[in-house]
């Protein structure tokens, strides 16, 4: 069950982002450049139920995967599963609250996304703490730690901020397909060296 909880990240995130990003490219008068992702979903009709289900397809899975990730054997990953599964509700939350609520990211709570990276390089068993392994979860950790900055000091131009939105949510969502790939493969292989 674990591997299933883990490994769907790998697909459903991905597919419910570009569920979200064709309805930004699609939607006459809206702007994926300089728009934030979530103005979609105010939006009637078919753009803001893209993103709508899109959110709460991606963040369930992200929290599934933080599920996953406690109840993992034999190397649970718990701060790693907590901040995923925080992270997932919370994102799951901007498809059910729209923009402006503050229950869209649950009372900012989305931003546990800035831990699971870090938390993964550090609690990722000795097998899997590869230097690739490490050095893409750190980069993706600095990325999105550098987009937060951007957002919340202002410094992120308006005319590019659903461009850069759009780069901080393929690293976030890009990174856990990656985790769930590399945790998948040591699944599978202490799978085949049991009789």
């Amino acid at each position: 069950m674990t591997k299933v909880l883990i490994g769907q990240v790998r697909f459903v995130p991905a597919l419910a982002l570009a569920l979200i990003l064709l309805a930004g490219v699609l939607t006459p008068g809206y702007s994926s450049l300089s728009q934030h992702i979530s103005e979609l979903g105010i939006l009637p009709g078919w753009p803001g139920f893209a993103m709508r289900s899109g959110a709460i397809f991606a963040g369930t899975s992200v929290a599934l995967f933080g599920l996953g990730l406690i109840v993992h054997r034999p190397h649970r990953m718990v701060f790693t599963g907590l901040a995923a599964f925080v992270f997932g509700a919370s994102y799951a939350s901007g498809g059910v609250f729209p923009m402006g609520d503050a229950r869209h990211g649950l009372w900012g709570l989305v931003i546990f996304y800035l831990l699971i990276p870090g938390f993964f390089a550090a609690e990722a068993p000795a097998a899997l703490r590869s230097r690739l392994v490490v050095n893409v979860s750190l980069f993706a950790a600095l990325l999105t730690l550098l987009y937060m900055w951007f957002l919340l000091s202002g410094l992120e131009p308006q005319e590019i901020r659903g461009l850069t939105a759009r780069i901080a949510v393929l690293v976030i969502f890009g990174w856990h397909g990656f985790a769930g790939y590399v945790l998948n493969v040591q699944q599978s292989g202490q799978a085949g060296q049991n009789p």
